[in-house]
């Protein structure tokens, strides 16, 4: 059982080693994603914002 102080965003976004794929392979992009549902829902975000760029 793992016990500790923090939230657990807090400990994955903060580590290299102790963090999720996710994180590692979006962590250039979208800092703050930790599971691979944030990455797509802060991708889909970016990539709307793009489109209204545009408009």
């Amino acid at each position: 059982e793992m016990t500790g102080v923090g939230e657990i965003h807090d400990f994955f976004r903060g580590n290299y080693f102790f963090t999720t794929a996710a994180n590692r392979i979006a962590k250039a992009w979208f800092p703050d994603a930790i599971t691979c549902e944030e990455v797509l829902e802060q991708w889909a975000k970016a990539d709307c914002a793009k489109e209204e760029e545009r408009l």
